[in-house]
């Protein structure tokens, strides 16, 4: 089966099956107003209503994890996938990785390989200039990282 997590529409339309109990106090919890299985056309699913601390909004995610899992860590790892995803945008805009250029599996791993190395490299040296000169960090990175925090 598939796993996801992506954030629910707002005209979508389900029936509520059960509200999933949840520890509210521990703190990776923070946030989740309520974790509920959702059913539609036989799919089931579940739903986290996540407020942000931060800015007070409403985020629902829609997940296919099983319900063992932390409401609080399902709206960690969406917000995660984003920075994940901007890592993709980085590679694409930094290093003008735009094609593949192999034609076989073996050398597309490599490359898809080395990009990655080289992608993380550059994060190493950009987190050691962070810490030896803070008042280089740009504006948005810490705008990021306190509300990441906070999140």
């Amino acid at each position: 089966m598939a796993r996801l997590i992506s954030m629910l529409k707002e005209n979508s339309i389900a029936t509520l099956v059960e509200s999933i109990p949840f520890d509210s106090r521990h703190e990776i919890n923070t946030g989740d107003e309520a974790y509920s299985a959702y059913e539609n056309k036989g799919i089931k699913f579940n739903v986290v209503d996540y407020r942000d601390p931060e800015t007070g909004k409403l985020h629902r995610f829609v997940t296919t994890l099983p319900m063992t899992i932390n409401p609080g860590a399902i709206a960690m790892l969406y917000f995660k996938r984003w920075t994940i995803e901007k890592t993709f945008n980085n590679t694409k805009s930094n290093f003008k990785e735009t094609k593949a250029w192999p034609s076989n599996t073996r050398s597309l791993e490599n490359q898809m390989r080395l990009t990655a190395m080289s992608y993380n490299l550059m994060r190493v040296f950009e987190e050691i200039s962070k810490t030896q000169q803070p008042e280089l960090i740009h504006p948005s990175d810490k705008k990021y990282s306190e509300a990441l925090e906070i999140r």
